[in-house]
């Protein structure tokens, strides 16, 4: 049967002792015990130097030389972060104090009592396993607001700051000391007297700003609070460029309305008052009257003209284009008005073919259902992006994770394109079908090909044959190109494209086996004059 000895931890102790029986007194009862002494030392600069082979130290307090073993305990926790226990005869207040300054895990007054060695080790040992655990946890703590996208800022009773993140200081600057310095007001009175969190929206010279304000209790009490902010000044650009487009655009057909309404009144006043200048000609007094008013009804026609010519204005020229290529385009700016706090992703049927439609048009109403789908999800949420063909139409959707009960009011020409379930708004657009329209437009092909030599006779095969193509050495340059050209099929590399088919090369292949495999995933072909 095990002894007492053997079901105790153990461990690895440096005893530093300048009496020399008393340290071998207590190595004995250690051995005993079942740990490893791992040395007996009198010195200070002899304890430091041994400390990396212990796992605890038992230090006298007084030890030979010049430094004592408060000192030594000193450097020793903060280059090696060991337990240290103090060995002392002395307990005067004044050796206490200085003692505390080094932070030991124990104190053990002379002579010892070698019944309290064990437990005095493990409760030190304990304590620090402890603080290695509490460091941990900070450590963690700091690199996940550290890493944060919302600014973090934490606050006393008092208002003052005690912890920024980086995104913090990065918005308010490093020297904040308050939060009311960067913030119209402080708000987190407020979430304390609500005991909830409080909504921020306000703007900081050129930025404009969301989160929340929230208390932060200790054991049910209020101790500070948590202010946390985010950048959402793209979106908030966004909403009010489209909100004066909408202006824009009520002004105009009330301009239209009301030149409609007086064009008849006035053009019945310009034709009376022309007959009646042809009647009233040699009458002198009535003449000069009625050309008055002629001429103010000819002032008025013209004014009444200009008003009609602010109704609203036809949509830019229609031409051919992707809806998909539209959805990769505007992707990255999309991420930047939807926020950190949302994931945006997109979905890109590769069957979903071109329209023929006003390309503006129909990236002005893919960003209203952006905008719409980021207010549902003032928390964070998922926004998804999606194309899909359907028959001989495309369809365009936006879905969200959010509430659509989060919006007091929608726009009512949105109205009509909310689908049933209120959380995915959905267009649908005539998918061109007309090959005819197509004659003299050849699709346009990416290579992805490091080799210079094959890219440069590739590119006369193809060319050749009737194809636009555009050339990148590697995955980053067809990442640009692909922002900047509408592309039919990306040949090579490893890009994953949702809104582009990819053809994956599987060497070895001729030429002519290159061409059949392009032409047969450009299905259905599209009628092109080859250039010469």
């Amino acid at each position: 049967m095990p002894s007492a000895a053997t079901q105790m931890n153990t461990y690895k102790v440096l005893i530093a002792e300048d009496e020399g029986l008393i340290a071998m007194d207590i190595a004995a009862h250690l051995e005993a015990l079942g740990h490893t002494v791992v040395a007996t030392v009198s010195t200070a600069a002899e304890a430091i130097e041994q400390a990396p082979n212990a796992q605890v130290v038992l230090m006298d307090i007084r030890l030979d030389g010049p430094v004592d073993g408060i000192e030594a305990a000193s450097k020793i926790r903060e280059r090696y972060r060991l337990p240290v226990l103090f060995l002392t005869a002395q307990a005067d207040p004044s050796t206490l104090e200085r003692a505390k300054l080094a932070a030991p895990f124990g104190y053990m007054i002379k002579p010892l009592v070698h019944a309290s060695l064990q437990p005095s080790i493990e409760i030190a040992m304990h304590k620090h396993k402890m603080e290695i655990r509490l460091e941990e946890s900070e450590a963690w703590l700091r690199a996940t607001l550290a890493s944060a996208a919302d600014a973090v800022i934490v606050t006393d009773l008092e208002g003052q700051i005690r912890f920024l993140n980086p995104a913090a200081e990065a918005l308010g600057g490093r020297a904040l000391t308050a939060v009311s310095q960067f913030l119209p007001e402080d708000p987190v009175p407020l979430a304390i007297l609500q005991d909830r969190p409080v909504a921020i929206e306000t703007r900081l010279a050129e930025q404009w700003v969301e989160g929340s304000a929230s208390p932060l209790k200790l054991s049910g009490e209020a101790i500070g609070g948590v202010v946390t902010l985010r950048d959402v000044t793209a979106r908030r650009r966004e909403e009010q460029r489209l909100l004066h487009l909408e202006k824009a655009d009520m002004a105009a057909r009330l301009a239209t309305a009301v030149a409609v309404d007086f064009a008849s009144p006035i053009e019945a006043i310009r034709n009376h008052s022309a007959q009646l200048l042809r009647q009233f000609a040699d009458y002198s007094p009535v003449f000069t009257a009625i050309k008055e008013i002629h001429q103010a009804a000819v002032a008025a026609d013209k004014m009444n003209r200009r008003l009609a010519d602010l109704g609203p204005q036809p949509h830019g020229p229609l031409q051919l284009t992707s809806v998909n290529g539209i959805l990769r385009r505007m992707f990255k700016f999309i991420q930047s008005v939807a926020g950190d706090r949302v994931a945006v992703t997109l979905h890109a049927d590769p069957d979903a073919g071109k329209i023929y439609a006003d390309a503006a048009h129909i990236e002005e109403l893919i960003m209203q259902f952006v905008l719409y789908a980021v207010k549902a999800m003032p928390d964070g949420g998922q926004l998804g992006l999606s194309t899909v063909a359907a028959a001989d139409r495309v369809l365009v959707s936006v879905t969200h994770t959010g509430s659509p009960a989060d919006i007091e009011s929608v726009n009512l020409s949105l109205m009509r394109y909310f689908t049933g379930d209120g959380n995915r708004l959905e267009a649908s657009f005539e998918q061109w079908t007309d090959s005819a329209a197509a004659a003299g437009t050849p699709p346009t092909l990416l290579l992805i090909e490091p080799r210079e030599h094959i890219r440069a006779r590739l590119h006369n095969v193809f060319e050749s044959n009737g194809y636009n193509l555009l050339e990148a050495a590697d995955e980053t340059q067809a990442n640009a190109l692909l922002d900047l050209h509408e592309v039919d099929l990306v040949i090579g590399g490893d890009v994953d494209q949702d809104a582009v088919p990819v053809l994956r090369l599987r060497p070895p292949y001729t030429e002519q086996q290159l061409l059949e495999e392009v032409r047969a995933r450009l299905d259905p072909p599209l009628t092109f004059s080859a250039s010469k």
